[in-house]
């Protein structure tokens, strides 16, 4: 993580505080990291984590998850939409889809983008936004090292990193773009969701000294998704108010698949166990209350354009 300016530099001081209590190995950099594809233009403060693990190929991610699944006889059911959550006395029974009837006494609703949509089946509220986020990759390059870390600019609201021989180049754009799912066709997919290029190419502007490459290079891939807002900034876990058995596991702010493994046995430990893991209370839904829908917007965009910016003023 690289700051430019001195309010970031001492928000990137807090980070690596806050991680060390943690017990998370975060080090302030000796000197500002000089990389294949970053050259640093001033006196940059930069913080790395030498533990963090690094994936050059997320969907091995998936597959080796899909692998567990199978070798502990989880039945995985892909392409098959969710048409109803049964609430007997006053409780969460099961789920329809389009070609079953599932019993079950609990049901965790992970639907990313579509977890209002669910979660409405059974007549529940998840306090969710759904934001566009885009990223592209450059074409390949030999002057880019594979070997080299993400880098997040902080004040740019950049995250850069090798990925299939060129750069990725991400971020969040300070207009973001709402997109509900339950507003769109049956059949819409994130591969429906609307890119704009140019929106990457004026954040990448924002870095073109330290890393000329994320705005000249052509890009050979690009592609977007959604990611799920909350109105605080953090995870949403936890049983849904007011329906027992209805459980939730959204709003992860564009951390969720890093986050995934972690806070998917925390819930797993919280319903089966009945006692909640340390900490894991405070990101319950319940802990919102009612938000009409132009709030929750409102909100949940705020939270997207400033993803990065510790010194704007929390709406609250």
């Amino acid at each position: 993580m690289i700051a430019r300016t001195g309010s970031h530099r001492e928000f990137l001081r807090r980070e690596r505080d806050q991680s060390r209590r943690w017990g998370a190995d975060v080090r302030e950099a000796t000197s500002a990291p000089q990389l294949s594809y970053y050259q640093p233009a001033g006196d940059d403060f930069a913080l790395w984590c030498p533990e963090d693990v690094y994936i050059e190929e997320p969907a091995s991610l998936i597959q080796a998850c899909l692998a567990a699944c199978q070798h502990y006889g989880v039945m995985v059911a892909e392409n098959e939409q969710v048409i109803g959550i049964p609430v007997t006395a006053g409780r969460v029974a099961g789920v329809e889809t389009q070609h079953r009837s599932i019993a079950a006494p609990v049901v965790v609703d992970a639907a990313g983008a579509w977890v209002r949509q669910v979660a409405e089946l059974a007549g529940a509220q998840v306090p969710v936004t759904a934001v566009r986020h885009q990223l592209m990759i450059t074409a390949p390059s030999a002057a880019v090292d594979p070997a080299d870390p993400i880098v997040r600019v902080v004040d740019a609201a950049v995250y850069l990193r090798p990925a299939r021989g060129g750069l990725m180049v991400g971020g969040f754009e300070p207009d973001p773009l709402p997109v509900d799912p339950r507003r769109q066709p049956a059949s819409f997919t994130t591969d429906d969701v609307p890119l704009d290029l140019e929106v990457l190419r004026r954040l990448a502007a924002l870095v073109t000294t330290e890393a000329p490459a994320a705005a000249s290079a052509p890009a050979a891939e690009h592609r977007g998704g959604l990611f799920t807002m909350s109105p605080d900034g953090r995870f949403i876990a936890g049983p849904v108010p007011d329906l027992p058995g209805l459980w939730v596991a959204s709003g992860c702010n564009g951390s969720g698949f890093s986050s995934s493994l972690a806070l998917g046995e925390a819930l797993a430990t919280w319903i089966t166990s009945g006692a909640p893991p340390p900490g894991l209370t405070a990101l319950a839904p319940a802990r919102f209350g009612p938000l009409p829908d132009d709030a929750l917007l409102s909100r949940g965009l705020w939270q997207y354009a400033h993803y990065y910016d510790p010194a704007a003023p929390d709406p609250g």
